[in-house]
């Protein structure tokens, strides 16, 4: 759930980049500072305070592109959380909503895409070298250069004759999303949101083997090196298994975290997100989304936020999304008996993972009927 969204951020920002800020979003706005010695180094030490990351183990034996019905969430050795998760929900046969037809490509072929083109020495060259950890520029630009080299090198072509096999016998092979489902994200601490890349509304072959390396080079973003780092995990164990999804065309779309993100010691409460069309982002980062609040105890529905979008995201039918105008501009997102849905799917999907004291779960609605596309912990700026 954004709290704020900034167009132009390089370019404003352009001055501090590669320093320590402090950045504060604010009801009307932001406070952006550069760190003084003293915030930096309380930073650092509360930092030392949170609990260790610790990925899942590996599993890079596993060769089979299985399909979520047969994938439960003990295997994020091979699959990641994300597409576990999703297994796991499926298996759970959760009454009153759905999940997109999807498979899962294990780890075990990034792992293999990288030793067959030498993509391994140079990711290992670049972890050892010492101007990668000093210099934020040049780090940039050499995580650049492999995620480049990543995306030039051929897959395997049995690797993508098998995909393409799969994707071919989906209910509606119109398109697919194609996913990451690294093995350090959607974790307890960690859940990785926004770090690697989704290809939407992926069409054909050809594109299927583009997104597919984009999705692996996507472990090696900028982004998502800086925040790995930021945590302590060390790099050289994170790889990229992928989820293959079916493309669903979301009328409206968003989050649901199963506690109230303003008030940590309230039990009864859900906070939802919601916007319409497409949930990969919020188009216009000066636009809210609609948020509600609902109450477990009483069944009670508090409306925070209308949202006001002039546009929505909608699949292009040549390939990926394209913007349109917003055809519910002003009018409510979702429905009592939508809010009402989504709370209790999010009620019988957060018993099936009773390890996590919440959960946050991404959904959409085609109409009336609901999908759940990913659940994992949530995990709270503390």
């Amino acid at each position: 759930i954004p709290h704020i969204g900034l167009k132009n951020a390089s370019v404003l920002f352009k001055q501090m980049e590669g320093q320590f800020v402090v950045f504060e979003a604010t009801q009307s706005g932001y406070d952006l500072k550069k760190a003084t010695k003293d915030e930096i180094a309380a930073w650092r030490a509360e930092k030392k305070k949170k609990r260790t990351v610790v990925l899942p183990g590996l599993n890079l034996d596993q060769k089979e592109l299985k399909w979520l019905d047969k994938i439960r969430a003990s295997e994020t050795d091979a699959y990641g959380a994300k597409t576990s998760n999703l297994g796991e929900i499926v298996h759970g046969k959760v009454k009153g909503c759905f999940v997109p037809d999807a498979f899962g490509v294990p780890i075990h072929y990034y792992e293999a895409h990288m030793i067959r083109h030498g993509l391994d020495k140079k990711m290992k060259a670049l972890l050892a070298d010492e101007k990668v950890q000093s210099d934020a520029a040049y780090r940039r630009d050499e995580l650049k250069k492999l995620r480049e080299a990543i995306l030039a090198a051929p897959i395997d072509k049995k690797l993508l004759d098998e995909v393409e096999r799969n994707v071919n016998s989906m209910k509606a092979p119109k398109g697919v999303f194609v996913r990451s489902s690294t093995n350090a994200e959607d974790l307890p601490g960690f859940n990785g949101a926004g770090l690697y890349d989704t290809v939407p509304f992926v069409q054909g072959r050809e594109d299927l083997a583009k997104a597919i390396k984009k999705v692996w080079a996507s472990v090696w973003n900028l982004r998502a090196f800086e925040e790995r780092e930021h945590f302590g995990i060390d790099h050289r164990k994170v790889y990229g298994a992928v989820l293959i999804q079916l493309a669903v065309p979301a009328t409206a779309a968003g989050v649901l975290i199963t506690a109230n993100i303003f008030d940590k010691d309230d039990r009864d409460r859900f906070t939802i997100n919601a916007k319409r069309g497409l949930g990969m982002k919020v188009v216009e980062g000066k636009r809210i989304p609609e948020q509600i609040l609902f109450d477990t105890s009483n069944m009670g529905i508090r409306v925070l936020s209308r949202s006001d979008e002039k546009t929505i995201l909608v699949f292009d039918r040549r390939g990926g999304v394209r913007e349109v105008p917003n055809p519910g501009r002003g009018k409510p997102v979702l429905s009592d008996s939508r809010v009402l849905t989504l709370a209790f799917a999010a009620q019988a999907i957060q018993r099936l993972f009773p390890k996590h004291r919440a959960l946050d779960i991404e959904w959409l609605f085609v109409h009336d009927r609901l999908y759940v596309v990913q659940a994992r912990p949530y995990v709270t700026a503390r």
